[in-house]
C-alpha cells in the first residue's frame, strides 16, 4: 500500500458532508489513476487496532480526520515515522489563539483578538465571538455581536453549552474573500462570496460589506498563506480574509483541509502532487 486516506466524520462536516466526501473520493481516485495503491477508512472506523496494522503498511497518510482520539492516534503514528498530511500534531495545535500568535510572529495582518473578556475594555463594536476549544461544528460556534450587551449574551450562551474557550475578534470592514491553497505547489484560488454568490455554510457573510473590488497583491498574499501553512504544518488549507480599501489583507479564519468545492478539479492534482513530493522528501517507498 502506498497511501492511506482517512475521511472526515459527518459530525465535523456541518452542511458540507457531500462536499467533503467529494474532495476525499476525487483525491483517492487521482492517486489510483497515477498507479498508486490507496486504502481508505472513515475516521469513525479508525482505532488503536488500525494503528498496529497500518503503521508499517502506509508510508504516507492523508487525513481529513478531526476527532481528538483519531488525532492522538495519528500523532502516535507520526512519532513512529509515518508522514501524515495534514499533520495531526499541527491540527491539534490549530486553535485560534495559536493561529493569531503565528500570524503576529510571521507578519501576517490579523484583526485585534482578545482571549479573555477582561481584555476587551478597548474593544470596538461590532465584533466576533469565536469558539476556540474545537473546530466550528454549528452556526453558534461563531457569532456576530453588534454591541456589548449582545456579546455578553452570546458568551453566556457559550457557557451554557459548555464551550470552555473562546476568543473575541475585532470586526474588519472591506471585501470578504475565501481562499484555498496547497503549500509547496503553485495552486492558489480565491473568490468573493458576496460577488460570486458562493456557498455559505452558516450564512455569516450577511454581516460583511458588499463587494467593492479592492485591489490587493495576490502573489504576496499567496506567499504569506503558504508560509503560514508550512509554519502550522497544515499544507492543505483554506481560509477567509478581509481586503480593506488600502489593499491590506487581514486573515480572519484559517482551516485545515476544506472541501475545495469551488475549485476541486484544480485542487485535487495539486494535493496529489503535494503528497507525492512529501513521500519523496521523506524517502518513503512508494511506486514512483
Amino acid at each position: 500500500m502506498d497511501f492511506l486516506g482517512i475521511s472526515r466524520s459527518p459530525i465535523y462536516s456541518p452542511h458540507s458532508e457531500d462536499r467533503d466526501a467529494q474532495i476525499f473520493n476525487q483525491l483517492s481516485a487521482e492517486l489510483r489513476a497515477r498507479n498508486f495503491q490507496v486504502a481508505c477508512l472513515s475516521e469513525d472506523e479508525f482505532d488503536d487496532k488500525s494503528v498496529e496494522i497500518l503503521c508499517n503498511d502506509a508510508p504516507i497518510i492523508f487525513s481529513m480526520g478531526r476527532h481528538p482520539h483519531v488525532l492522538r492516534l495519528l500523532a502516535k503514528m507520526q512519532q513512529q515515522g509515518c508522514v501524515v498530511v495534514n499533520s495531526a500534531s499541527g491540527i491539534m495545535r490549530l486553535s485560534r489563539r495559536n493561529i493569531y500568535a503565528s500570524c503576529l510572529s510571521l507578519g501576517v495582518n490579523v484583526p485585534q483578538q482578545y482571549s479573555e473578556l477582561g481584555e476587551t475594555c478597548d474593544l470596538q463594536y461590532p465584533c466576533w465571538l469565536k469558539r476556540d476549544d474545537a473546530c466550528s461544528q454549528q452556526a453558534d460556534d461563531v457569532c456576530f455581536a453588534a454591541n456589548k450587551e449582545e456579546l455578553q449574551s452570546k458568551i453566556q450562551g457559550f457557557v451554557q453549552r459548555g464551550v470552555a474557550h473562546y476568543v473575541v475578534s475585532e470586526h474588519k470592514t472591506g471585501d470578504l474573500i475565501k481562499f484555498y491553497g496547497v503549500a509547496g505547489t503553485s495552486f492558489f484560488y480565491w473568490y468573493s462570496p458576496k460577488r460570486d454568490n458562493g456557498f455559505s455554510k452558516f450564512g455569516l457573510e450577511k454581516h460583511n460589506d458588499e463587494y467593492s473590488g479592492f485591489a490587493f497583491d495576490e502573489v504576496a498574499f499567496q506567499k504569506q498563506m503558504n508560509c503560514l501553512a508550512q509554519h502550522l504544518q497544515i499544507p492543505v488549507y483554506g481560509g477567509d480574509a478581509i481586503v480593506d480599501n488600502q489593499g491590506q489583507c487581514f486573515l480572519i479564519d484559517f482551516n485545515d483541509w476544506p472541501s475545495f468545492s469551488c475549485c476541486r478539479d484544480k485542487a485535487v492534482p495539486a494535493i496529489a502532487d503535494c503528497l507525492v513530493q512529501m513521500a519523496k522528501h521523506n524517502r518513503l517507498s512508494i511506486k514512483k
